[in-house]
């Protein structure tokens, strides 16, 4: 699961609501939503893939989408934040799929080794797949930020 429904207004002046940090060409003019899918793309095929994007984002997500045939597309029927997106598409998901292991991967992030990325990813959905674990993975600081 891809999520991709922020408002935008973190990465200003770049991003905005009509078009969030996802949706910017950033390096060599692929956005961070393009660079995702294709690490999704190395996980699962586009049939397993699904994004999760803001009904104010229809049109744009599905655009992006276009180049991308299988992903399935989610528009929330109200913005409730992270959380209840994640509730909600994890419930859709979990209709198609109930046995599977879901990995939800936010749409604005850059990973510069995308293997070692896969690998982690693979690694975690093995731990989760018993269904007894709920797993996260992050990065570990390297120094104190509030940003």
């Amino acid at each position: 699961m891809v999520l991709c429904g922020g408002a935008g207004t973190r990465f200003w002046p770049a991003s905005r609501r009509s078009l969030p940090k996802p949706f910017v060409p950033l390096m060599g003019g692929q956005t961070l939503l393009e660079a995702t899918l294709e690490r999704t793309r190395l996980l699962a095929p586009a049939e397993r893939c699904w994004v999760v994007s803001a009904q104010s984002l229809g049109r744009l997500t599905r655009a992006a989408l276009s180049e991308h045939p299988g992903v399935r597309l989610l528009l929330e029927p109200e913005a409730r934040n992270t959380a209840a997106a994640v509730a909600w598409a994890a419930a859709c998901v979990a209709g198609q799929d109930p046995g599977g292991v879901l990995a939800v991967l936010p749409a604005d992030h850059h990973i510069p080794e995308p293997a070692r990325f896969v690998k982690t990813i693979q690694t975690a959905a093995r731990a989760a797949a018993s269904g007894e674990y709920l797993v996260l993975v992050g990065i570990e600081p390297t120094r104190p930020d509030t940003a």
